[in-house]
C-alpha cells in the first residue's frame, strides 16, 4: 500500500477517505495483500470486529470496486443474522473503510451506522429487481432529457415520491421501524425472523414512479426532500 494510513499523513476522515479510495481504485483486482496499516484502521470499525486477518483484497462487486478482508474470526453487530458471535470461519468480508475512519476520528454512532446500512439494503433490494431494470431501460429509451431542466448529458434515476418517504410509509404500514429490522450478509431483510425483502420490493414497485434528472437537479431535490 502506497499510503501509511496510520501515520500523521492521515489528518482527518475526509483526507483518509481520499487516500484509501485512491488506493482501492488503483489496486490490482483479486491480488491478495498483507496491509498492516489497514489492519490497524479496521480495528476502529464501530460494529464489526475482525481478528486473525490473513489478507486484504480488492474485488469487482455489483456496485464497483470493493475492499474485502479475509479473517478467521468475525464478530458482527447484533442486527446481522446468520453469523455466530466470534465465528471461526475463514472468509472474505466486505469492510467499510469509511466507517473505520469515522470511528478513528470519533465521528460515529453505532446505532446511526446500523440504520444507515439497513436503509442502504432497502434501496439495494429495489435496484436489484427486474422492475427497476425494466423501468430504467424504458426511461432511457424514451428520453435523454432531465425532467426538470431539460438538460442533456449524464442523467440519473430519481424517485418522484422520495425514496425515504416510500420506505417510511412501508414501515408504518407494517408497524415496523428500522430499529427492529435485521439483515443477512447477502442482503435479505428480516423482521421477527421473517424475510420481508420480497414484500418490501413489491410495495416499492407498486408505489414508486421514476424520472430522469441531471446530477445538479438530482442533488438539489435530494437536499430539498
Amino acid at each position: 500500500m502506497s499510503v501509511d494510513v496510520a501515520s500523521t499523513a492521515l489528518i482527518n476522515a475526509t483526507k483518509g477517505r481520499e487516500l484509501i479510495g485512491a488506493f482501492v481504485n488503483s489496486a490490482k483486482l483479486d491480488e491478495k495483500m498483507v496491509l498492516p496499516q489497514l489492519e490497524w484502521l479496521i480495528g476502529f470499525h464501530p460494529m464489526n470486529r475482525y481478528t486473525e486477518i490473513e489478507y486484504f483484497v480488492v474485488r469487482k462487486g455489483q456496485y464497483g470496486r470493493t475492499l474485502l478482508v479475509c479473517a478467521k474470526k468475525h464478530t458482527a453487530n447484533q442486527r446481522l443474522v446468520g453469523v455466530a458471535e466470534g465465528e471461526d470461519n475463514v472468509a472474505e468480508h466486505e469492510v467499510s473503510y469509511v466507517k473505520c475512519l469515522r470511528g478513528r476520528f470519533g465521528k460515529v454512532d453505532s446505532k446511526v451506522e446500523v440504520s444507515r446500512d439497513i436503509r442502504m439494503l432497502f434501496r439495494r433490494a429495489t435496484t436489484s429487481s427486474q422492475w427497476h431494470k425494466d423501468q430504467t431501460t424504458r426511461l432511457f429509451a424514451e428520453s435523454q432529457l432531465c425532467a426538470l431542466c431539460a438538460a442533456t448529458g449524464k442523467l440519473e434515476i430519481d424517485h418522484v415520491i422520495p425514496f425515504k418517504n416510500i420506505l417510511a410509509d412501508y414501515l408504518k404500514s407494517k408497524a415496523l421501524s428500522l430499529d427492529n429490522i435485521c439483515y443477512k450478509k447477502t442482503g435479505e431483510l428480516y423482521s421477527q425472523g421473517v424475510d420481508i425483502t420480497a414484500d418490501w420490493v413489491n410495495y416499492h414497485n407498486k408505489t414508486a414512479v421514476y424520472r430522469l434528472l441531471c446530477r445538479k437537479c438530482n442533488a438539489r431535490t435530494a437536499c430539498e426532500s
